[in-house]
């Protein structure tokens, strides 16, 4: 397992398979670190991201768990104590996403990355206009949207996309792993 500092603010540890198993993510003012965040990952045999803890080093720690279907799409989250937190209505792609704020339905482009969400009422809630490589030229959010390029989750935190075993780095259109 080896860090690899890929920007100044980025540290990623890699496991034996190549995956990203903890990422280190600093901001710094001057020679001063302001804030110090860690995320860590665990996969299953597949490859596939079933566990994310976050950490700002502060009182701010989340566990996330996903369960996932056939196909390795996450059907639902769940948190350290098992109950679930949200919940995806799938077809061939996520159709609506239910949690504590309410029902919110998706809307893709042919790529399958979405560009539009909306509330029960129809209301426009999240809009994406993308470049090349999942680059979001344009985007209206009133809610963090784990969906991203082609449909992938776009983690927000590390600024990667996670595309089932894999991250995109879509700012230089690369994979990370």
């Amino acid at each position: 397992m080896d860090f690899v500092n890929l920007t100044n603010r980025a540290n990623f540890l890699y496991n034996a398979d190549g995956r990203i198993e903890r990422t280190i993510m600093r901001n710094n003012i001057g020679k001063e670190i302001s804030s110090l965040l860690v995320l860590n990952y665990n996969y299953d045999f597949n490859g596939l991201r079933i566990y994310k803890s976050k950490d700002d080093l502060k009182e701010n720690k989340k566990k996330t768990y996903y369960f996932r279907g056939a196909n390795g799409r996450v059907l639902a989250e769940l948190d350290e104590k098992g109950n679930i937190t949200t919940y995806y209505y799938m077809g061939n792609k996520k159709i609506m996403k239910k949690d504590v704020k309410g029902s919110h339905y998706y809307y893709y482009d042919i790529l399958g990355s979405p560009v539009l969400i909306t509330d029960y009422a129809g209301n426009i809630e999240n809009k994406y206009k993308y470049g090349p490589y999942g680059n979001i030229i344009k985007a209206t959010e009133k809610y963090e949207n784990k969906d991203g390029y082609t449909g992938h989750e776009y983690e927000h935190s590390i600024d990667l996309h996670y595309a089932k075993a894999r991250y995109l780095d879509q700012r230089i259109g690369r994979w990370m792993s």
